[in-house]
């Protein structure tokens, strides 16, 4: 039997108060379009009267998008990088950064003290642009020899 005839069943004993008798009537499967046709025929034994409770047909399944086009408005945005950056402090030297800079993340000495500079007079600079693992990498490195850094997502 299946879990629609026991629903059914389940349904009409919620439903009402007398004892039925349950006898399947028709059962039909449909394989090729995954359709099916399920009717049981309800009768009570207090009268001689039946019900019949028909499932309506499924025809079809609805149809799945599996590639949703790229200007879909609920697609999960990625990250388009991580930016690095280096804040200023009062313990390092601004050689010390300059040269850890040169050191870690293979910055030029002028471009290292441009940087350095910049997070001098404004608090913070952005060392770059990596992917997340690199980012990564370079912030532990520069805390490693007593850079304040931290890495934030670019999300453009």
């Amino acid at each position: 039997m299946s879990p629609l005839f026991f629903l059914a069943l389940i349904l009409a004993l919620v439903l009402s108060s007398t004892a039925f008798q349950i006898v399947p009537s028709r059962v039909t499967f449909k394989s090729t379009k995954k359709a099916f046709t399920t009717a049981i025929h309800l009768t009570s034994s207090s009268s001689s009267s039946s019900t019949v409770l028909e499932r309506p047909a499924v025809l079809s399944k609805p149809s799945t998008v599996l590639n949703p086009s790229p200007s879909s408005s609920n697609k999960l945005t990625k990250p388009k990088g991580w930016s690095l950056r280096i804040f200023n402090d009062t313990t390092n030297t601004r050689e010390h950064v300059a040269r850890t800079l040169v050191q870690v993340t293979s910055k030029s000495e002028a471009e290292a003290y441009n940087l350095m500079m910049s997070a001098h007079r404004n608090g913070l600079a952005v060392v770059g642009i990596f992917l997340l693992e690199q980012a990564e990498m370079f912030c532990e490195q520069l805390g490693e020899f007593g850079l304040v850094a931290d890495i934030q997502p670019i999300d453009e």
